[in-house]
This record gives C-alpha cells, sequence and structure tokens, in this order.
C-alpha cells in the first residue's frame, strides 16, 4: 500500500508525505517529505507504472500554481527533482493522471482562456520528454475538477461543467496508421 498526501510542515507549509505498508495495512514505514518546493504543495494524485510511483500535484513556487511530476524509485526510497507538467503562466488545479502506453497522461483545470477549461499533458516515459499542453474542454461554460479512468482500451475523462458532469474518451491503445502509396515513393513531395 502506497499513500501520498498534503501536510503542513515545521514553517507552515503545505507539502507532500508519504508513507508505504509491505503487510497490506497492519503497519505503515514512518512518513517521508517527498516534495521540497519553497512555497506550497497541494492536491496531490499518484499511480504505479512500471514500479515507479508517479506523483503529480499543484506547486506555487513561481507564485502561480503550476502542475508538477515527481518519481518515486525503490518503493519511495528515492524520488526524483520535479517535473514542470503544465507550461501556461496561470494557476492550473485539481491534476489527475493515468498511464498508458508508456506515456503518464496529465489533466488539470486552468484560467488562460478567460473561464476554467480542462487541459492535459504527456509524460513520454522511455525519453522524459513532456508534450504540449492539449485543451480538452471546449463549451462557453466553467470546466472543472477533471478525474479520469481506464477501462480496457479506453481511457475516460469526466469534469464539472456548467452543473452537468462532461466526458470524452479516447482509445490510447491504437498506433498511428502507416500510410503507404503504390504511386508515390514515401516520404516524397509529388505535383501528381
Amino acid at each position: 500500500i502506497y499513500i501520498v498526501w498534503q501536510g503542513k510542515d515545521i514553517n507552515n507549509s503545505d507539502k507532500l508525505y508519504f508513507i508505504q505498508s509491505s503487510n497490506y495495512g497492519d503497519s505503515f514505514s514512518s512518513k517521508k517529505l517527498i516534495s521540497f518546493g519553497k512555497a506550497n504543495d497541494a492536491s496531490p494524485s499518484m499511480i504505479i507504472y512500471k514500479n515507479v510511483i508517479y506523483v503529480v500535484y499543484q506547486n506555487n513556487d513561481e507564485r502561480i500554481w503550476m502542475i508538477k511530476l515527481i518519481r518515486g524509485f525503490d518503493s519511495g526510497e528515492r524520488w526524483s527533482k520535479p517535473i514542470h507538467i503544465s507550461n501556461t503562466n496561470v494557476n492550473c488545479y485539481s491534476p489527475a493522471l493515468i498511464a498508458n502506453n508508456n506515456e503518464i497522461i496529465v489533466v488539470w483545470y486552468d484560467s488562460r482562456d478567460k473561464i476554467t477549461q480542462i487541459y492535459s499533458n504527456r509524460y513520454i516515459v522511455k525519453t522524459g520528454k513532456i508534450k504540449k499542453d492539449a485543451k480538452l474542454s471546449y463549451r462557453n461554460y466553467p470546466a472543472r475538477k477533471p478525474s479520469m479512468l481506464q477501462l480496457k482500451n479506453k481511457t475516460l475523462l469526466f469534469w464539472e461543467e456548467g452543473g452537468r458532469i462532461m466526458a470524452k474518451y479516447t482509445d490510447t491503445y491504437v498506433e498511428p496508421p502507416f500510410v503507404y502509396s503504390y504511386t508515390h515513393p514515401e516520404n516524397k513531395w509529388s505535383r501528381l
């Protein structure tokens, strides 16, 4: 059992803590501080993928709430430095994540479009690269509190929007199609 939570440190700042149990919750390790931001760390969300613990959270070291990701190795004994997930200069809130096909998919909401909208980004496990933010909600209503789950080959995203629960899904397991033409060579421009 792995647990990550937000709690106050000795300076009354919000930080993230971690404990784990290897005996089904009969006993737990002592708590371990896993975030070391200068300001506050809040709203953690956690998954385990390929024996690595992934935690996304809000951090306001830059005086706005950014979404960051840390990784726990060796059952949480070692933790990575934070990686910026959101690529905007506005407050970002309520991160959630899932793992799929060697990617960590992170969603949150922010107000870069004057009203809050749902955005996502992907952390590529193999390369450690971060992709470009993608907007997922488009209606002219405030969208917030995203949550995700996976059912078979589909990733489902839910959020609150204008007093309703909205949903989107994607089949993230499908590989990009291979395109080939018998009449035109591959990867060459043609005027035909």
